[in-house]
């Protein structure tokens, strides 16, 4: 049932593609990122003297990480939406890897896994954000599992392929730019038209139901076309599916609440 919701869904779709691109080439960056800056570095021979400093390297990629986590927490204090967060990360990512496919200095191809690692500290806590918004709680298990499909298909292609660093980074470069540009209807929702509330309540079933609550404010008698009674609907997910009629009593201010499960 997971494999047909996120078909359904561009939302899921479009997560499922930024999580692939992401954590793709996140496990193709820990495969790489040694044997690259030794070669940048001139110390492919293995000797002691000609070797960089990975551990403190490793380190600084960590405190790295740290800095992305507090920078993702900043930009939420600062209004800034976990979609808008994740699109500007699988941007800033593919820069990181197309400045270090592109580029032969080790201190340049350093300091863009150094901005790689602030992406992956932001990345994780917005990923599970936007998760908590799209995906029902009933079915995240499920969904997830076939997120990682794609995922996996991704790292075992590239350890079969075995390509060298630089194409291998060229193409999470251009997989994580994709991944970007398919964010941007989240990201920006007011300028694509994006709705994913009228997505949420179409999948509603599957979904382990929303509480949906209708509310009528009349005047007391109730006339067939009154003008000053008014609707108003609201939603909130998940919850199981409940309509919620209050009407006042007549000559009183108290409303009659009557609920009936769906």
């Amino acid at each position: 049932a997971a494999v047909p919701m996120v078909w359904r869904s561009p939302s899921m779709r479009r997560l499922c593609a930024a999580s692939t691109a992401f954590e793709g080439s996140m496990y193709v960056f820990i495969f790489h990122w040694t044997p690259v800056l030794k070669a940048l570095h001139g110390g492919g021979d293995g000797g002691a003297a000609g070797e960089p400093p990975l551990g403190t390297i490793f380190a600084t990629f960590m405190v790295c990480c740290m800095i992305g986590t507090s920078a993702f927490s900043l930009a939420l204090s600062a209004g800034i939406s976990p979609d808008r967060t994740l699109a500007y990360t699988l941007a800033a990512s593919a820069l990181s890897f197309a400045a270090v496919a592109h580029t032969t200095d080790m201190h340049t191809s350093y300091a863009a896994m150094c901005a790689f690692e602030v992406c992956v500290g932001a990345y994780f806590p917005a990923m599970s954000t936007v998760k908590g918004l799209v995906i029902p709680e009933g079915q995240r298990a499920a969904v997830y599992s076939v997120f990682r499909l794609p995922l996996n298909a991704v790292v075992l292609a590239a350890m079969l392929i075995n390509a060298d660093f630089r194409g291998s980074f060229k193409v999470c470069g251009t997989m994580l730019a994709a991944a970007a540009v398919l964010r941007f209807p989240d990201a920006h929702p007011n300028a694509t038209g994006a709705d994913d509330g009228k997505e949420a309540a179409t999948d509603a079933d599957e979904m382990d139901g929303e509480k949906v609550e209708l509310m009528a404010c009349g005047d007391g008698d109730h006339d067939e076309g009154a003008e000053d009674e008014k609707w108003h609907l609201t939603h909130s997910a998940p919850r199981r599916n409940s309509l919620m009629h209050s009407l006042p009593r007549k000559n009183s201010k108290t409303p009659t609440t009557v609920e009936c499960k769906i």
